[in-house]
């Protein structure tokens, strides 16, 4: 599929890789690469997708620079989409990014006490779209949050103990 002519199908052999093979050897990680240049910007964004969230290629500096290089064409109105936000935090070699986490830590310290959220569950909804490319970072997501709520017992026992995050990670791990 993923020599076949007709770009949709070269696509969809990207996105089934993953379900394939869960630890690509180093010459398939050589060829999704290839496909990330591809001439079609389909081929294109589910090389990136496929190498940046599901074979967590964070420590490839080439990596980096395509997906940084495609976000453009993922953008509407100048705001980038879901996706493409989503992606680029995922393939981020310092990681999904402090600020996430203090927003989605701000918005469980407000759930443990049962307060407006409001103005923060974009922090989550950002969190739930990256973990639904790649779940197995949960745990990196969980840490990553409790940290921003230490000094606040409640609100670290509220996100360990009653959280969507702290049951998304325990189904992961079963």
């Amino acid at each position: 599929m993923l020599d076949d002519p007709d770009p949709i199908v070269r696509a969809g052999g990207v996105m089934e890789l993953p379900e394939l093979v869960a630890d690509p050897p180093s010459d398939l990680v050589a060829r999704v690469v290839l496909l990330s240049d591809d001439a079609d910007d389909e081929v294109r964004d589910a090389a990136c997708f496929v190498l940046g969230t599901q074979w967590d290629q964070r420590d490839s500096p080439a990596l980096r620079k395509l997906v940084l290089g495609h976000l453009e064409g993922w953008a509407d109105d100048g705001a980038p989409d879901a996706l493409a936000e989503a992606v680029r935090r995922l393939t981020d070699p310092a990681g999904p990014g402090d600020d996430l986490f203090a927003g989605v830590a701000e918005l469980h310290r407000r759930r443990s006490r049962d307060e407006d959220e409001s103005d923060v569950i974009g922090w989550w909804r950002l969190m739930d779209r990256m973990l639904d490319l790649a779940p197995h970072r949960g745990h990196e997501f969980l840490d990553g949050t409790d940290r921003h709520l230490e000094g606040d017992p409640a609100a670290g026992r509220w996100l360990r103990e009653q959280s969507a995050l702290a049951s998304l990670v325990a189904a992961t791990e079963a």
